[in-house]
């Protein structure tokens, strides 16, 4: 998320303190000027567009206005704002230090917009409040007219700064719901602020006029007076109702935006996403949420990761997808066996470290070859491996794929794992396969006479040269292109079975 309105994509890369610093100078720097913008608007307005009553001195109030404005806005207003920067400051302090807010002051920091956005209304309240006093003292209608104009314009004012600093909070907020979660608004919610920014940004300027009308029954004044009053206030609240909503469209938008964004990219698979808490409204509370549903499928990618990689990809899936329970099916199935010859050796000479990276060695390629035909390797028993086609997934030829596998392991694991020699054995048939074990504790495995024959056949490719053994039965279900790779190596009565078993070996 990279546009300049979401903090989440650099609040890693900025400090702390840089972050705190941008806030209370851009927040002062707005303040100052929203608060200009209005008290120019209310001046104009007051001197030039709203009628006076009649024997009032319309230059001299002008100037006695111009001069109190002046007086107030260097004294009080300006040092609103100083003490407004100072207070936000000390808000920010754990921003600065580089540490996580407590609960007191992480809600102190998100509500830096409310706190100022008060201190200026309560600063244009008192202005409204001298204003009406000394205009007052020339005429009532005077103080009236010109306190109500102050107070308008003013909490208009104080809606636009509130807006404003919202906006540029959004980092500060992001900070302080760093690592944290957000289950309900910690203050107003959207339907509060969309109230809130037509009543004082369109509502009032409306009642203005209306106000105006009023007033203008106790004085004198011409029609045309009258109609250039209402339609420069009309003008004026359409332009302030205009601004206020843009503002508060583009509050609510951005975030949505930005958000829309990052559901776009878990669709597409990609959880690397990172959902800051810019808001404290609802939409906080959405951000919160798709941020724990994220770290639910990251969590979810490894525990199937994990399952994958103890059980396989294939058993993975086929679990996911049809749930595990006890039981199993009977299903016509390839098995191949490799046992590791005179482990026992090799332990005794070697150490644990050195036997576990050769039979990592051994086991990557066994992987690699049963993969590459389309297996599954079922279990690692020790130095052995039990790798099966056609169970869990259905397999168009079983047979002649293990066998593939078999030849393939003949020819690589004696030259790529040099230290090792290990004997293969392959038989096919009906094998039950399916979960075994407890209701807390259950197995993927299958369990029929090929796979005895193929461990038995297996052990006996130790001795042999290709160390390769297969049941001939094996190259009559398999595909002929297949079947002609192998040779004849003689029959072997296993152990268990009263009846010869014809072999064949790679050719």
């Amino acid at each position: 998320m990279t546009p300049p309105d979401d903090p989440g994509s650099r609040r890693q890369r900025a400090s702390g303190r840089h972050v705190a610093r941008r806030t209370v100078v851009l927040g002062s720097l707005s303040l100052s000027l929203a608060n200009l913008a209005g008290a120019i608007v209310v001046f104009v307005l007051l001197a030039f567009v709203l009628p006076t009553p009649d024997g009032i001195d319309e230059q001299r109030s002008r100037i006695l206005n111009l001069i109190l404005a002046g007086a107030y806005t260097g004294t009080v207003a300006v040092g609103g704002v100083i003490f407004g920067a100072r207070q936000a400051s000390r808000r920010l302090r754990w921003l600065v230090e580089e540490r996580l807010p407590d609960r007191h002051e992480r809600r102190l920091a998100v509500r830096i917009p409310l706190a100022s956005a008060s201190r200026q209304t309560a600063l244009w309240g008192l202005a409204a409040l001298l204003f009406a006093l000394v205009n007052g003292l020339q005429d009532v209608l005077l103080g009236v007219e010109v306190g109500l104009t102050v107070l308008i314009g003013g909490l208009t004012t104080s809606t636009t700064s509130y807006l404003l600093l919202v906006h540029l909070n959004r980092r500060v907020v992001a900070r302080a719901y760093a690592g944290r979660s957000l289950h309900r608004p910690p203050g107003a919610g959207v339907a509060w602020r969309a109230v809130l920014t037509w009543t004082l940004g369109t509502g009032l300027p409306l009642a203005g006029i209306t106000l105006l009308s009023g007033l203008a029954i106790g004085l004198d004044v011409s029609r045309r007076e009258l109609a250039i009053a209402v339609f420069v206030l009309g003008l004026t609240a359409l332009a302030t109702g205009l601004l206020t909503v843009l503002q508060f469209a583009r509050g609510m938008a951005d975030p949505l935006r930005a958000l829309r964004r990052s559901l776009e990219r878990i669709e597409r698979g990609d959880l690397d996403v990172d959902v800051p808490i810019t808001e404290t409204t609802e939409i906080g509370v959405l951000q919160a949420g798709v941020t724990r549903m994220v770290e639910g499928l990251r969590e979810r990618e490894r525990v199937r990761d994990l399952f994958g990689r103890h059980v396989g990809e294939d058993v993975a899936r086929t679990a996911i997808a049809d749930g595990v329970a006890l039981g199993g099916e009977e299903r016509f199935a390839a098995a191949l066996f490799v046992d590791v010859v005179d482990s026992t050796g090799l332990a005794e000479h070697s150490s644990p470290h050195e036997v576990l990276e050769l039979l990592n060695s051994f086991f990557a390629v066994v992987v690699e070859v049963v993969d590459a035909h389309g297996g599954v390797v079922n279990k690692f028993m020790g130095d052995a491996v039990l790798a099966v086609w056609g169970a869990p997934l259905a397999h168009d030829d079983p047979a002649g794929a293990a066998l593939a596998a078999a030849r393939e392991l003949g020819e690589r694991l004696p030259v790529e794992v040099t230290e090792l020699r290990a004997g293969t054995g392959v038989a096919a048939g009906q094998v039950v396969a399916g979960n075994l074990g407890a209701s807390t504790r259950l197995e993927y495995t299958v369990i029929g006479d090929p796979v005895n024959v193929a461990s038995r056949l297996s052990g006996m490719a130790k001795d042999h040269d290709p160390a390769v053994l297969v049941d001939r039965a094996v190259l009559d279900r398999a595909d002929p292109a297949e079947a002609v790779r192998w040779v004849d190596a003689g029959e072997v009565v296993l152990r268990g079975r009263s009846s010869p078993t014809p072999l064949a070996t790679p050719a």
